[in-house]
């Protein structure tokens, strides 16, 4: 029965196509666009994946399931993959796998013959057209800028330069800045809240400028009072007038002393232009969404198309993922990242000696791109086998005015500005206990430090704040408006610290939809949050001395566990926080050198999988500990020491084993009432020696 079968399709093959099929191909193509085994083969791929303890991507299990199914592909990189293929008998399924596609010709003749003959050419043709397509693409572009910055002098060109060497970078590729160890965090930060918001796009339909807006002006109604309506207003529409954009934050790399850091970006351009199918090599097309902001998808709407689904739905497809498998599946060896490199980026945290052009290179682009290296050093016309462009900083000038010209900068700062302290401070109930020399109030932080009962009270300020809608506390629209209650809540800590006086400010970057534009997926994306903390700090007047490296240790993630060692498909696992450290105006203390510090995190979730703590975000008491004996030799005696997010209670825990004076304020009474237990407990049954 099943070679009648054959035999009519491979008739009809010949017939309509003048194409002599062999039959074991006709199989694996029937089986293929019948999915009769689809489920069977997803279970081969994921033993596979948990006996080798590995990730793949969507286009690797296409791959996979390729292979399973009988097709030539190559799956050379997946170590003893070859061992699982036995595990399908696809006699099992090619019975009824015929008969739907018969079935299928008996109802629509031209579109199911179209696929199966498109299938007979899926797998060289589509791949080397392809293949040609984007290096025609890439001939016209640089495929990776990369600065390496000596000092402050240096970080100051990035703004003008950057403006030039943009046009000429390939959209969806990367720009990398070193920074050696004479470049302070003041500077670092600038260039990396520029190289977010530099550029305007106003053509993204998804964005809604009137609902932002007025989302943006309820909440500042709701919850600031300020002066100068009409300065704020203009200020708003001129940051609403589009959307700002330029790069998309990846990455900031730290060598284990501190000294040297890599910021990774990746440049995303709204780009409406129809590109081919990766399946079929054809552009009809309809837009389908946006995976990230600016960031264009497509769906293939040939009724021909090898990749339509059972339901018809289209192939959907992204260029940058389609280049970055092309190159995978047409496996050239030199673009095999070594096992050395891989496992020396697995973390963002590297050893001294790693070297970051190597890294940028090998894990960002592809032999016989170009790199537009910009220092003041002349590098070889190749490097691993990718064309270098030697550009110098000194035909460009001098620019940080440009970061303070920027619309987000401009906004905060007119925020800041016509706050009125007095007026900004709502009445506030307020409940107090002390323990030992720890005074703790239930209370809102910002309205309490804002007013003049707490003006240059502290020494030390000391505290991890809310992160960005990462906790059921912490939840605001957009991240502008968070960033406006920490700028309150910041100038608040700066009223009520001494002349001086340091604030050390623990914070991690996360990912999660930013919520500024648009409120859809689209918006999901990892947020700067120690670089945009160190601007409003600035904006409310502290000085930038220094940002020390918690490193957390071994965190969970598979961000760097593909199974594959090429290019567009390894990061490095973060795994760290920041530890800011702000100095109030006055005699500004040396920059303070960076460290990193490894201190494990709290564990709160016992065996039963409950939080045996009672705090979803507790900070380590040994990183308090590290900060104030850090800190202590820059402040004077008589130690007073503020929290202004308690949470749990640690500092003034901490505070108290040193003998020092502090005050928490927590809002959130649950917290408050778990930071007096704590206390409490402290303070009866452990010995105060450090």
């Amino acid at each position: 029965m099943i070679s009648e079968k054959q035999n009519y399709l491979k008739t009809l093959l010949y017939e309509e196509k003048n194409y002599d099929i062999d039959l074991q191909l006709l199989d694996t193509i029937t089986l293929d666009m019948s999915r009769v085994a689809d489920s069977e083969i997803t279970n081969i791929i994921n033993r596979y994946k948990k006996d080798i303890n590995i990730i793949v991507s969507s286009t690797e299990k296409h791959l996979l399931r390729k292979s399973i199914l009988g097709y030539d592909v190559d799956t050379s990189n997946y170590n003893e993959f070859e061992n699982y293929l036995s595990l399908f008998n696809k006699n099992n399924y090619i019975l009824s796998a015929y008969e739907l596609i018969i079935e299928g010709l008996n109802k629509n003749k031209d579109g199911v013959l179209g696929s199966l003959y498109s299938r007979t050419k899926l797998d060289t043709d589509v791949e080397n057209k392809y293949a040609n397509y984007i290096i025609d693409i890439e001939s016209n572009f640089t495929q990776l800028l990369y600065y390496n910055l000596d000092n402050n002098d240096d970080t100051n060109k990035v703004f003008t330069s950057l403006n030039k060497f943009y046009p000429s970078l390939e959209n969806y590729h990367y720009c990398l800045i070193e920074f050696q160890s004479d470049c302070t965090w003041d500077q670092i930060y600038k260039i990396a809240i520029y190289l977010e918001n530099f550029k305007l796009e106003k053509g993204l339909n998804a964005f809604k400028k009137d609902k932002q807006i007025n989302t943006m002006v309820e909440f500042i109604k709701n919850n600031l009072n300020l002066e100068n309506q009409e300065k704020i207003m203009e200020n708003i529409n001129n940051f609403y007038e589009g959307i700002n954009y330029g790069f998309q934050f990846q990455d900031l790399i730290i060598t284990e002393d501190g000294q040297r850091k890599l910021l990774v970006f990746q440049k995303v351009e709204l780009d409406e232009n129809y590109i081919p199918c990766p399946s079929c090599f054809e552009t009809i097309l309809r837009g389908n969404s946006y995976p990230k902001m600016l960031y264009r998808s497509f769906e293939c709407q040939n009724p021909n198309c090898p990749s339509r689904s059972k339901s018809g739905r289209g192939k959907r497809f992204d260029y940058y993922s389609i280049k970055r498998n092309n190159k995978l599946i047409l496996n050239n060896s030199s673009n095999y990242i070594e096992n050395d490199l891989r496992n020396q980026f697995r973390r963002d945290i590297v050893d001294n000696n790693s070297d970051f052009l190597e890294f940028g290179i090998k894990f960002y682009t592809w032999t016989d791109n170009e790199i537009n290296i910009i220092d003041n050093t002349k590098h070889p016309a190749k490097l691993f086998d990718r064309f270098v462009k030697s550009t110098t900083l000194d035909d460009y000038p001098s620019g940080s005015y440009y970061f303070y010209n920027l619309t987000i900068y401009k906004l905060l700062k007119s925020i800041y500005t016509n706050s009125n302290i007095d007026n900004t401070c709502k009445k506030n109930s307020e409940h107090t206990l002390t323990i030992d020399k720890a005074t703790i109030i239930n209370g809102d932080s910002t309205n309490l430090l804002n007013s003049t009962n707490y003006k240059t009270m502290y020494n030390l300020a000391i505290t991890s704040p809310p992160y960005f809608n990462a906790r059921e506390y912490s939840q605001w629209d957009n991240l502008i408006l968070y960033l406006f209650d920490m700028m309150m809540n910041a100038k608040g800590v700066y009223n009520s610290l001494k002349e001086k006086g340091i604030y050390a400010y623990n914070i991690g970057d996360i990912v999660d939809k930013d919520k500024i534009y648009v409120n859809s997926q689209m918006s999901i994306k990892r947020q700067m949050l120690g670089f945009y903390s160190m601007m409003i700090f600035e904006i409310t007047g502290f000085n930038i001395i220094g940002n020390d490296i918690w490193d957390k240790g071994e965190v969970q993630s598979k961000r760097n566990s593909s199974s594959n060692s090429f290019p567009g498909f390894l990061k490095p696992i973060n795994c760290y926080e920041h530890i800011i450290y702000i100095q109030k105006s006055g005699s500004l203390s040396s920059q303070i050198s960076t460290e990193i510090t490894k201190i494990d995190t709290v564990r709160k979730i016992n065996s039963k999988g409950e939080n045996k703590y009672g705090h979803t975000a507790p900070y380590p008491e040994n990183l308090v500990k590290f900060v104030i004996e850090k800190l202590l030799p820059d402040i004077n005696s008589n130690i007073n020491i503020l929290d202004p997010f308690l949470g749990s209670g640690t500092s003034c825990i901490v505070s108290n084993h040193f003998n020092y004076n502090s005050t928490g304020i927590e809002m959130n009474t649950d917290y408050f009432n778990l930071s007096h237990k704590r206390l409490l407990i402290d303070y009866e049954n452990i010995s105060f020696n450090i």
